[in-house]
């Protein structure tokens, strides 16, 4: 295969990818607010969903990679910022195609960091919810258990004063 088919193969590859993470993107910020909404229900379905999406990338890049060792074998560099832009002016558009990908990378990256802070936060609110309901329960047994062992027993007042009149 020549050198602008390869080229063409990888701009096409690294295109797809980039559908790929603009959907995954989609799907973190809709996580976001799914976790902000308590929804989750709705919340684990898009989770599946992003590891679908999450399989479809690693399929992309199986592809990409097997490409672009072609092409780095080819042209006889380690890397394509060896080759020029001018020789090959498709270079240009897949190193375009590369940056989309890294900033939506870095979009996801920072949604995914404030989604799991926020998941901390809500499990540890469910913690103290969790811990005043154990107290209330063992407070509650306390008062059933001491009921139980006096409610047979009447209560009697003595005055044991002297009263004078």
């Amino acid at each position: 295969m020549d050198i602008d088919n390869l080229l063409r193969l990888l701009i096409d590859t690294s295109h797809k990818k980039g559908q790929a993470l603009e959907r995954f993107l989609e799907l973190t910020s809709l996580q976001a607010n799914l976790i902000k909404a308590g929804n989750l229900d709705t919340l684990m379905t898009v989770i599946d969903e992003r590891q679908g999406v999450i399989s479809l990338i690693n399929d992309i890049d199986l592809v990409f990679l097997e490409n672009y060792n072609k092409l780095k074998k080819a042209l006889g560099i380690q890397s394509i910022e060896e080759m020029d832009t001018n020789a090959h002016p498709l270079l240009k558009d897949l190193k375009n195609n590369i940056e989309h990908i890294m900033k939506i990378l870095k979009e996801i990256d920072h949604l995914d960091k404030m989604n799991t802070n926020n998941l901390k936060i809500d499990l540890e609110h469910v913690k103290d919810e969790l811990k005043k309901i154990k107290i209330e329960k063992q407070s509650s047994k306390l008062a059933s258990a001491y009921k139980n062992k006096y409610a047979g027993a009447q209560g009697m007042f003595v005055d044991n004063q002297n009263k004078k009149y």
